[in-house]
């Protein structure tokens, strides 16, 4: 993505992101806070190129493991 400081265009591709990653229609986030939140992990991490998704898969898997919760 090459406009990261438009917010709408931002919010839309985090949109897009989400619903390709997880395979679930993207919901509207409920705060801004949400929306932050989702915009930055699904439009800029899960974007940045040098890692195909399966990757980027396995490594959130390993990090959430290694967190030691339930």
């Amino acid at each position: 993505m090459t406009d990261m400081l438009d917010p709408g265009a931002r919010s839309k591709h985090g949109a897009i992101v989400q619903t390709d990653v997880t395979g679930q229609p993207a919901t509207e986030p409920a705060t801004l806070l949400d929306q932050s939140w989702r915009d930055f992990i699904f439009s800029e991490v899960w974007s940045r190129p040098g890692l195909d998704r399966r990757a980027r898969f396995l490594i959130a898997m390993a990090g959430a493991a290694c967190t030691g919760g339930p």
